[in-house]
């Protein structure tokens, strides 16, 4: 493997790391949000995910 494509591999392992934890993150506000009777904007969810 050349350094490039270790570095192309460092580079895909941290953005599917960071996609991810966003995924989390909006799975955790969408709980939180849906038990206090609220819904988030979905268009910015799709938007994000394509």
């Amino acid at each position: 493997m050349t350094d490039h494509q270790q570095w192309l591999e460092e580079l895909r392992r941290r953005c599917k790391e960071s996609q991810e934890r966003e995924l989390d993150e909006f799975m955790y506000q969408t709980e939180v949000l849906g038990r206090q009777g609220l819904s988030l904007p979905m268009k910015d969810f799709q938007g994000d995910f394509q």
